[in-house]
Parts: C-alpha cells; structure tokens; sequence
C-alpha cells in the first residue's frame, strides 16, 4: 500500500508547480504593469508642473570689532575687577610704592640722592595713556552712509545683496542662479557668485548643505515651458579679501547694484518672505532688554524676601510648648 500513495505524491508535484509558477509569473506582472503605470504618470505630472533647482550664496562678512558693552555688562565688569582688586596680592610696582614712602633721605649727608620712584614711573605711564588716542569704532563709510563697502559696521555681520535681474524686472536678492545637469548645488552656488559679482572676492564655503532652502511660483507667462517655478537653496561662505564695484557688476550683466547689508537693514531691500527666509537661518543675535531683566531679578528679590515668614526664637517656641502641656 505504500507504492500506490508515492506514486499518486509524485503525481501531484508537477501540478502544484505549475500552480505556483502561474501565481508568481502573475504578480510579477502586475508589479511590473503597476511600475509602468506610476513611471507614466510621474513622467507626465513632472512635465506639467516642474521646478527649477537655484543655488544661491548667503556670502556674510564677520563683525570686526567687537560690540560695545551694554549697562548690564558694564556693571558686572566693574564687579569683576573689584573682586580681582580685593582679592589679588600685591604687585611689586605696589610694593615699591609702599617702600618709596617709608624711604627717608638721611640728613646727616646733606645730599639729596636723587632716585626714580615708583611713583614717578607710575606717573610716567598715566602720561602715555593720556596721550594714547585710540581709533573711532566709526569708519568714513559709516559718516557717509556707504553700503557698497565691507568697511562699514565693524562691530556687526553684513550681508553681500545684488539688485539681480529676475525676469522682466530686477529684485534684491542673493546671488543666484539656476543648476544645470552634471552640477552638484554647491557648484551651482560657486558658479552663481562668479557669474554674477565676478572672479574678485576670495570667499570660503561653508559645507557642502545647504543652511536654508526658498521656493517661490513663476508669473503664468513664464509657466509655459511646465516649470511651475523655482526651489532656492542658499549656501552660506565667508568673505576674505576682495572688493567689489558697480562697474564690475554692469559688466557681468546680471546685476545693476549691490550692498553690504547687516541683518536689520535686509528688510529695506529685500521683500518681506523672502527676507524671512534668509533670516531664518542667519542666526542673527536677539536683542535681550537686559536692564528689565535685571529690574525683574531684583524685584523678584525683594517679594521674596518681604513674603518669607521670620522665624520664631527657641524661647517662644519652648514657651508655647509649656503652655500647652499646661
């Protein structure tokens, strides 16, 4: 009995094969006509509404100087350099000093012996500081309102913006312009700065990321060719060395003008969304009203103070609990 029920397992394996080779020819068919389907329809939707891909350089010249001192700061320097005083040892120009007074000249020679003190040194050197003038934190620039210079604002970061022909019109904006094939975004960003302020500024890349991205919508007259419109993507650098002049923008036929912008002055040139998305990834510093903090802390400080409850002496406390027993 066991021949028979080999021979009918043997019989039935060409059959389930050919079951499960029907099933799986038929989902790889369907796999496959699904695939097509999707590669159409992404074909057709891309050629009907398409993006352009924009580098663009945010190209910032570090603060120089650095910023003045606010109240605030000021206050805890000076409570800084009292602390030091008070706790430091003396110096050995304070020691002389201290020696200097006690030193008498004998009279019994009769000759004055003339010596330099420390006090004379010291007097010396009030003299030098008194005649050392240091240098304006105000440029020429500064006195004229000159923003084509990176002269300018020495204790704040600026920002280089071109007036770029975009269309029919020109807008202030960064330096950009539209990718090609074969470019990665940051050799777009490159390209753009070359081709639209020229071979003369000596700038350092700051990554190959991109820090902030921006997309905005063609006018329909400009729509005809299925490019819905174009995706930014800003590129941050540093300036070096170089200048840069009108001239050498007309030149290049890309823009008409540019300006050494600091953070707050980008929106008097830029439009107002697109400003926002430049500023937002700046990091710009935020202007903290450090006297309201202050005048906070100290109030704080004193609520609290006036709300604390005083403590009840030992005495009264062992009274009461006497009369309690009591």
């Amino acid at each position: 009995m066991a021949l028979p029920s080999v021979k009918f397992a043997a019989a039935r394996v060409p059959g389930r094969f050919l079951r499960n080779t029907i099933c799986l020819l038929k989902t790889v068919y369907k796999n496959e006509l699904a695939l097509a389907r999707s590669c159409s329809s992404a074909k057709a939707s891309s050629g009907s509404a398409g993006w352009d891909l924009v580098g663009a350089v945010a190209l910032e010249r570090k603060p120089i100087l650095s910023p003045e001192l606010n109240a605030l700061e000021k206050k805890y320097l000076e409570i800084l350099r009292a602390i030091e005083v008070e706790g430091s040892l003396l110096s050995d120009h304070e020691l002389q000093l201290i020696e200097d007074k006690k030193r008498r000249v004998d009279s019994d020679e009769g000759v004055a012996i003339k010596i330099q003190t420390a006090q004379d040194i010291e007097d010396e050197w009030t003299k030098k500081a008194e005649e050392f003038k240091p240098a304006s934190r105000l440029t020429e620039a500064d006195s004229k309102g000159d923003t084509r210079t990176t002269q300018r604002c020495l204790d704040q970061a600026l920002l280089l913006v071109v007036n770029q022909k975009l269309g029919k019109g020109h807008r202030w904006i960064l330096p950009q312009a539209v990718r090609v094939d074969g470019e990665t975004m940051r050799q777009t960003a490159e390209r753009a700065l070359a081709e639209v302020c020229g071979p003369t500024l000596d700038v350092f890349f700051l990554g190959n990321a991109p820090a902030g991205c921006y997309s905005y919508n063609y006018p329909p007259e400009f729509q005809k060719n299925g490019t819905q419109g174009a995706k930014v993507f800003f590129f941050k650098a540093q300036f070096k060395t170089g200048a840069l002049s009108v001239n050498d923008l007309k030149s290049l036929t890309k823009a008409d003008d540019f300006a050494w912008l600091t953070y707050k002055e980008l929106s008097s040139k830029m439009l107002p969304r697109y400003c926002r998305a430049v500023q937002s990834f700046l990091m710009a510093p935020e202007e903290t009203p450090y006297q309201y903090l202050l005048d906070r802390a100290l109030s704080s400080i004193t609520w609290r103070k006036s709300s604390i409850t005083p403590e009840i002496p030992r005495e009264s406390k062992a009274a009461a609990v006497e009369v309690g027993k009591s």
